[in-house]
């Protein structure tokens, strides 16, 4: 039996001191010796030809080592993958004959020193050839406007309908029908450390090694056939990332063009985006979307059926098609009992950035649209929206629950979840306050949103977009647990740290699996190809931490604790059953004075062996174990197209409460409470501040953060002068309240936490931005909601 001593507790991060004194490894932290930089040359325009492109005065200006191109790409190099749509184009890290958006980059230029690259982007001779620009998903998904590629013969991208249950006759059967058309533009999580890549090749012993800041290493297959070096030749190494948000896709690329680069140069080639550059790469975006849901209900407030259909606009490539669409099955019924959905997608091409996987991807998305129609539909039918929201919950007794779609969701308790945050953030109270305000004339509202907590996502859905169901592999996480002869020990695994205390609470979950002190547990902190248990699935991303990450590590260290326990057996003459470890220890159960130290188990397992009795017989040397996992539930869909989407399913109730300047149309919000229940929690410090981050985050997008770009495909938002971003001192006060349903298959009952409080925080808002104008019969079905457009409704009310 696993004692729980650690596990539980509020750490501080261990990691928190070498960020804190400037010891934190970051990608552009690495120098070596005869290091040169690269520069990348990129478009002016949104949509061209290129017609010429003369490097021949860029190669004189001194300092200059080398240039490389698009079209020279097509014939030393390959392609990169993607989805089953990319079987039909080819793409490369440079634009090849036409660029597709502004900033796309179409060579790239290596000197001495990054001044001399920068400065030799002036002396690139470029001649365009304008094209039509197209910028409006709606527009594309029309069949309207140019085309950005050629060989798709259409700007869809990709085109899908999904069904479950009977939507035609529950919408016929239905007493209301509510429906609304939403719209959510771009955004991102502008990670503080902006991509880069180091790579160095020696063509001695054919090595290429890479240092990098990407989340996973997912490119290792494409970085070698790309560079004609075989993977076993490959070593990529990962230190610390300074966030990771899922914006990070344009790293595979750049492993590429600075591998290449090295190639070519024969010396160490280093590049680092500055802030505009970020602001534009591939993958820095999240997408937009363009949505019609409506929602069939009876009288009496019971839900019946979704109708949804989906354009999300997917920027300049068909890299990502389809996935946007996918991940919105996630949580498309959220919290609530809905017989049948219907679902059509559209994934189109516009002359914008190629959009990435910021922070929870369509989630927070699909949670706006569907608590937004909640909330219509008990104004509709007179009803609080708290006793709507009560009536439709999933219920205990009902778990595991499959939703249409065949989410399995194997438990909690979401209406224990919901009532908790009433409670605790005192609703009652709220709505005396807001009558009284609503008396002396002031606009104070209260919002209410929910939904699940998603983690670990299931690649199986690829089939759902046209992959085929025998190339879809597992998502496989490694670990190796290491007890050394000194009793001290070592973890490495396949995450990437990002910020997210793994080092900190893996070091918890290790400490109690091997009833050792957290202090004698040490979390490597970096991920290195040529020490660490990778796959080519390794990395962070999809909230797949608490899953299967924890599951590598959780069965290395029960690998590792079986072999202790069956040395401490011997040496105190007792059966293995009987053996327990805590506090740095093996002990008898029924006579826990009967005790031998982990130090002294170790000893025996690498030192005590001649002559001597301390090793049982078949027990191997030495106290290291490696353990790869994968979550039981990843399945391709089944013949109705259902599929879990995700892995673990928490869930959540999130509160808010504002009040609106009459004058000026600003929202304060003067509350914010969240009520969160991510199974065994590990770290409740760590969960609050991965919570605070979120909801942060989520509020700024709420209230004014978006890409903004003209008719012509020009980023109007390139700086964090023009770029809605709030700082520390913008920050509100979120309440957080833990619950805990454990995972009933998921390694110490840990659900994911990485993605999740993002998802409710729009429509809390827009929920009680909404209730505070309720005078002026606004409805909220766009985000940003700025100062702007709150005063105009107000005046447009009076």
């Amino acid at each position: 039996m696993v004692v729980r001593k650690w596990v539980g507790k509020s750490i501080k991060r261990r990691e928190d001191p070498r960020f804190l004194t400037g010891k934190g490894t970051f990608v552009d932290d690495f120098r070596l010796q005869d290091m040169c930089y690269a520069a990348f040359l990129r478009s002016p325009y949104a949509h061209a030809k290129i017609r010429r492109l003369d490097v021949s005065r860029v190669l004189e200006r001194p300092g200059v080592l080398t240039v490389i191109s698009g079209e020279e790409l097509v014939h030393i190099s390959e392609p990169q993958p993607g989805r089953a749509v990319m079987e039909k184009v080819k793409e490369y890290p440079l634009a090849v004959e036409k660029v597709g958006y502004q900033g796309q980059p179409l060579a790239a230029v290596v000197a001495t020193t990054r001044g001399l690259a920068e400065d030799a982007l002036d002396d690139f001779d470029v001649e365009y050839e304008p094209l039509e620009v197209i910028v409006d998903p709606e527009e594309a998904a029309s069949g309207n406007g140019p085309l950005i590629m050629e060989e798709l013969g259409s700007n869809v991208a990709w085109h899908g309908v999904l069904q479950y249950g009977e939507p035609d006759e529950d919408f016929a059967e239905a007493d209301l029908v509510v429906e609304e058309k939403f719209k959510i533009p771009r955004y991102s999580s502008t990670a503080l450390e902006p991509n880069g890549c180091v790579a160095s090749y020696d063509h001695v012993s054919d090595m290429l090694t890479v240092w990098s800041n990407a989340q996973t290493i997912q490119g290792i297959p494409w970085l070698s056939r790309a560079t004609k070096i075989p993977p076993s030749r490959i070593r990529i190494i990962i230190g610390d990332l300074g966030g990771g948000f899922g914006t990070r896709h344009v790293s595979r690329e750049l492993m590429v063009l600075t591998a290449l680069l090295s190639i070519k140069t024969g010396r160490p080639v280093k590049y680092v985006e500055d802030r505009k550059e970020m602001m534009i790469s591939t993958g820095n975006q999240s997408h937009g979307g363009i949505y019609e849901l409506k929602l069939a209900l009876r009288k009496d407030g019971t839900f019946l059926a979704l109708r949804l259909k989906d354009i999300t606009d997917e920027g300049a490539s068909p890299s990502g098609a389809g996935q946007w669409f996918a991940i919105k099955l996630t949580n498309i019924t959220g919290l609530y009992k809905i017989k049948s959905v219907y679902y059509e997608g559209y994934s189109v091409l516009t002359n914008l950035s190629v959009a990435g996987s910021d922070r929870g991807l369509g989630k927070p998305h699909m949670a706006f649209m569907l608590e937004r129609l909640v909330d219509l539909a008990a104004k509709k039918l007179n009803m609080d929206p708290v006793e709507i929201r009560l009536k439709n919950f999933v219920q205990p007794d009902q778990m595991p629950y499959t939703t249409p779609s065949g989410n399995i969701i194997d438990g909690g308790d979401f209406t224990a979840t919901f009532r908790k945050a009433l409670e605790m953030v005192n609703y009652k109270h709220w709505m005396r306050e807001r009558e009284k305000a609503r008396h002396e004339g002031r606009l104070l509202g209260i919002g209410i949103a929910c939904n699940v907590d998603p983690g670990g996502h299931n690649p199986g859905r690829e089939v759902l977009l046209g992959g085929d169901p025998k190339a879809i592999t597992h998502r496989v996480a490694g670990a190796v647990v290491r007890v050394d002869p000194l009793g001290k020990v070592a973890v490495l695994r396949s995450a990437v740290n990002m910020g997210t205390a793994h080092e900190t609470s893996l070091a918890q979950v290790m400490a109690d699996e091997l009833g050792v002190n957290y202090d004698d547990v040490y979390v490597v902190p970096l991920l290195d190809t040529y020490s660490s248990p990778w796959t080519t699935s390794s990395g962070t991303a999809g909230d797949l931490y608490s899953s299967i990450y924890l599951g590598a590590a959780v069965t290395a260290a029960r690998k590792v604790r079986e072999k202790m326990a069956r040395i401490a057996a011997s040496m105190l003459d007792t059966s293995l059953e009987e053996i327990e470890f805590v506090d740095g220890k093996a002990f008898v159960k029924d006579s826990p004075q009967r005790s031998v130290a982990v130090k002294d188990i170790a000893s025996a397992a690498y030192h005590n062996v001649v002559g001597s009795p301390l090793l049982p017989e078949g027990v191997d040397l030495g106290l290291h174990e490696a353990a790869y996992f994968y979550a039981p539930q990843a399945h391709p869909p089944d013949e109705k197209n259902r599929i879990s989407c995700h892995y673990t399913y928490g869930n959540q109730t999130h509160v808010a409460v504002v009040e609106v300047d009459r004058d000026t149309g600003r929202i304060n919000i003067l509350k914010y409470l969240v009520a969160h229940d991510s199974g065994t929690i590990i770290n409740p410090m760590t969960i609050d501040g991965q919570v605070h981050g979120h909801v942060s985050h989520f509020i700024s997008v709420a209230l004014g953060e978006q890409y903004v770009y003209d008719e012509e495909g020009q980023l109007l938002t390139s700086t964090f002068a023009d770029y809605f971003k709030p700082t520390a001192v913008d920050s509100i006060d979120v309440d957080v309240v833990h619950l805990e349903t454990p995972s009933t298959w998921a390694p110490i009952g840990a659900k994911a936490v990485g993605e999740g409080p993002t998802i409710p925080v729009m429509p809390a808002i827009a929920s009680a931005v909404e209730d505070a104008l309720a005078a002026y019969n606004v409805m909220v079905t766009e985000i940003p909601i700025t100062s702007e457009k709150v005063w105009s409704w107000i005046h447009r009310g009076e």
